[in-house]
């Protein structure tokens, strides 16, 4: 049974798309969202640990919120779709277009090469 190293690559290609798609989709603004957590938790335990004992705890939570709280709301899913939409799109669609386009031709160059040059 001869190879068929077009459709084989053509295959491979799509699952990788695929798995680039979900990063993009889910991965991304999960991780970021995460990072926001963190920064924002630290914040608050900073601000929880450092309290004196006549100031209102309450003032430097509200900092804390007002400060890192929307940079945590930025990252949830419907907002990251909302806001991104086109970068999105970008990622998911002309990015993978462009690799397989960039590798198509290295490819076919390679062939010309191996083949000595007969065009």
């Amino acid at each position: 049974m001869p190879r068929n190293i077009k459709r084989g690559f053509n295959r491979l290609f799509v699952v990788l798309t695929m798995g680039w798609a979900l990063y993009c989709l889910f991965v991304i603004p999960m991780q970021r969202k995460n990072d926001a957590m963190s920064l924002y938790f630290t914040e608050l335990n900073i601000c929880s640990s450092h309290h004196v004992a006549g100031e209102d705890p309450t003032s430097c939570a509200t900092f804390v919120q007002n400060t890192f709280g929307p940079e945590v709301d930025r990252w949830a899913l419907f907002n990251y779709f909302k806001g991104y939409w086109l970068y999105i799109l970008i990622a998911v669609t002309l990015v993978p277009l462009a690799v397989y386009g960039l590798l198509r031709v290295l490819a076919l160059l390679g062939v010309w090469v191996y083949h000595g040059y007969s065009g």
